[in-house]
């Protein structure tokens, strides 16, 4: 745990972060981060703060995760913002990937994250993505694909975009 004050805002935050391994393979965490209010605030609705855990486990060629975190944003009294609709109180994500290394050349992934945008005004809007990749290395070569779909960029309904990339890297 880790208490700091920023001398020149005011702002006390907290910190604390916990890992571990307790079997082969896996590795569990999680953390927390607390923003206290700014030095003569008279009283907030909601303080910032975000935490998150996660866990991730690999056997042989494969490798799977799973993260889930919360951040709350910092409000203050009689907020003027409850009726907007980019007013935000707070986002939940989760995210979890699976990859699989079919040789020492070729490996296959894929992820998924959602993130979800909680506004004041008690509506709320899911941003997804989901993505597959593909490397291939020969040598010094690296031959790669990805293929991402977007779903409600920026928390925007609608906004959707699909997206191909291809890499080639080389070291010399």
């Amino acid at each position: 745990v880790q208490q700091n004050t920023d001398t020149t805002t005011g702002t006390n935050a907290t910190e604390m972060q916990l890992k571990a391994a307790p079997i082969d393979g896996l590795t569990v965490g999680a953390s927390y981060f607390e923003f206290g209010g700014q030095s003569g605030e008279q009283k907030n609705d909601q303080n910032a703060e975000s935490g998150a855990y996660y866990a991730t486990y690999a056997t042989g060629p494969v490798s799977i995760g799973y993260s889930r975190a919360h951040k709350a944003m910092h409000l203050i009294d009689n907020h003027d913002d409850t009726t907007s609709t980019t007013a935000i109180e707070d986002y939940d994500q989760v995210n979890y990937s699976i990859a699989f290394a079919a040789s020492d050349d070729l490996t296959v992934s894929y992820e998924r994250e959602t993130s979800e945008a909680n506004k004041l005004n008690d509506t709320s809007v899911e941003q997804e993505s989901s993505a597959v990749q593909v490397a291939y290395t020969m040598g010094g070569m690296t031959l790669a694909v990805s293929h991402a779909s977007h779903d409600n960029n920026a928390y925007v309904t609608g906004d959707n975009t699909d997206q191909t990339l291809f890499a080639v890297t080389m070291a010399f």
